[in-house]
């Protein structure tokens, strides 16, 4: 096992300062899901609504050789044996954390969306609870990948089966797709500052982040804008240059 943390930022606008939070894990499994990077074609998913590609149009692979790629609305699920995990389940503390990138290939597919559901089962494959989450956007430009992290996800005592699926509206690709289990208490050291310094224009109320540390491998620009409520709202993220 292996420690892991993710960044939740709190943009705390007073004065114009901002801070990033810190949230660890005391564990965290490997990734629960086979073929998940598209490398041994449409393995390990059922029914294969999509299929792999090397290049669709000008987009290539986020990582590797191949991605995931689809034409048409539909799904792909995976079904995971979660027994290893029993014990950590039924503690009532473990959590899942699922990541993925996702894109298009032409702009005139940037209002399609995906989402994700995860249905729990018992030893006997009795149903317990569902999971969905909100629909998501693919991308915010076409042929650029984008990173979507989803946290926290409950699961439920008892399960030790669980279908895991995409669902999505139409043209689409993907890539490095994550499930992870996560348990135990973290640090509770402060948190250490992880993002350089932004930019805000109260003109066009656009926020630019210029780097974002997501992970080891993972360095992401985001742009924001605020919402009227105050609220400021993820509209691009792209990957860092130096």
């Amino acid at each position: 096992m292996r420690k892991i943390s993710f960044y939740c930022i709190i943009l705390v606008f007073f004065f114009g300062y901002f801070s990033v939070v810190k949230i660890s894990y005391a564990d965290t499994s490997e990734n629960l899901l086979q073929n998940s990077d598209a490398e041994d074609g449409e393995d390990e998913w059922s029914p294969s609504d999509w299929w792999t590609d090397d290049e669709q149009d000008g987009l290539s692979p986020y990582s590797g050789s191949y991605f995931f790629k689809d034409t048409a609305s539909g799904y792909c699920s995976q079904t995971v044996d979660l027994s290893n995990y029993s014990t950590v389940i039924d503690s009532g503390n473990a959590t899942f954390q699922i990541s993925l990138w996702t894109s298009v290939w032409s702009d005139s597919y940037l209002d399609d969306q995906f989402s994700i559901t995860i249905d729990y089962a018992n030893e006997f494959g009795e149903l317990i609870d569902t999971y969905s989450s909100d629909y998501i956007s693919l991308a915010a430009m076409s042929d650029v990948w984008k990173y979507t992290e989803l946290s926290d996800i409950s699961i439920p005592v008892e399960t030790r089966l669980i279908k895991f699926s995409i669902y999505w509206s139409n043209d689409s690709a993907y890539d490095d797709i994550s499930l992870q289990i996560q348990w135990g208490e973290g640090d509770e050291d402060p948190p250490e500052d992880e993002v350089e310094s932004a930019t805000y224009d109260p003109q066009t109320k656009i926020l630019d982040i210029p780097v974002v540390n997501i992970d080891d491998r993972r360095t992401m620009q985001w742009i924001m804008r605020e919402t009227e409520r105050g609220v400021f709202q993820l509209i691009r993220q792209i990957p860092a240059t130096d």
